[in-house]
């Protein structure tokens, strides 16, 4: 991949098309051709790729596009599109709440636990302060981000199968 890659940026071209460019690829690499990739799009290149890494997708692209089976689902710069959808998510650590503590608020669903950590998906309307409020009243909340959902939830949101 690195070979092919330098053979397609040898004469800068205008349009750069890659598919899965980071499959396969070390830590290393991926930070490497990401910032090569980078590196293109400042030059005034269009680079267009298509990945399921949408981790790098959300560290690299300003702009996306969500396809399922073939059709668009959505488009446009990832920051506008986390914003327009209809969850939020909380991430919570907890230190001393029961290991099977949830909140008990309409509109909330569990995404993972772990070790006293949670993920949890909120309706839009649903009130972050009232989940707080209730972790606060299981245990010694140690850490607590609010805000709209990762590329990932978002992709499957839009797609729900």
């Amino acid at each position: 991949q690195r070979a092919q890659l330098a053979a397609a940026l040898v004469h800068e071209p205008e349009l750069l098309v890659l598919d899965e460019p980071f499959a396969g690829l070390d830590p290393v690499a991926v930070r490497t051709l990401a910032d090569v990739l980078r590196s293109e799009a400042e030059r005034g290149a269009a680079v267009l790729f298509s990945s399921h890494q949408l981790e790098l997708v959300e560290d690299i692209c300003q702009e996306v596009a969500i396809i399922d089976r073939g059709r668009i689902v959505a488009t446009g710069d990832l920051t506008s599109l986390r914003r327009r959808s209809t969850r939020r998510q909380v991430a919570l650590q907890i230190q001393g709440c029961p290991p099977d503590w949830l909140p008990h608020v309409a509109g909330v669903d569990l995404v993972e636990r772990r070790d006293g950590d949670l993920r949890l998906s909120l309706g839009r309307d649903v009130d972050p302060g009232l989940v707080l409020h209730e972790a606060e009243e299981a245990g010694q909340v140690v850490a607590y981000s609010y805000g709209p959902p990762s590329l990932s939830e978002l992709f499957l949101e839009l797609v729900a199968r």
